[in-house]
């Protein structure tokens, strides 16, 4: 997969499922690079990959906050990260001046804490 191609992937929101597929393929995404860039054969590229991230990642976070976060994942393995969506429905809603109709999910404030307690509960 290109780089184009990566984010052609991620992009993509003309399914089924809309903006909750696009998450979903953007979390595969994530999942995958973050498999890729932990992998030992990259582990002598690890400071052109901070560099490349630095280049490319807006944060307001410090290279020292950065360095302190990484350094605490290091011990993370990648199977332990749970990605979840909060539970929710589509909402149409016009614009002020009623030109456009927006889609906006909007969590189930009941099963959202079902989906919170779950996630918590696994740790």
């Amino acid at each position: 997969l290109t780089g184009r191609e990566a984010l052609a992937f991620v992009h993509f929101k003309q399914d089924k499922e809309g903006d909750i597929g696009r998450i979903k393929r953007q979390q595969k995404l994530i999942a995958t690079i973050g498999n890729k860039i932990l992998s030992i054969e990259n582990i002598p590229k690890i400071l052109s990959l901070i560099n490349l991230f630095a280049e490319n990642v807006k944060t307001d976070m410090t290279l020292v906050e950065l360095t302190s976060f990484a350094n605490k994942l290091k011990n993370v393995k990648i199977e332990q990260i749970q990605i979840d969506i909060l539970p929710g429905h589509y909402k149409l809603m016009s614009t002020l001046d009623d030109k456009q109709r927006l889609r906006y999910w909007v969590p189930d404030p009941e099963r959202m804490q079902q989906t919170i307690n779950r996630l918590i509960k696994s740790q």
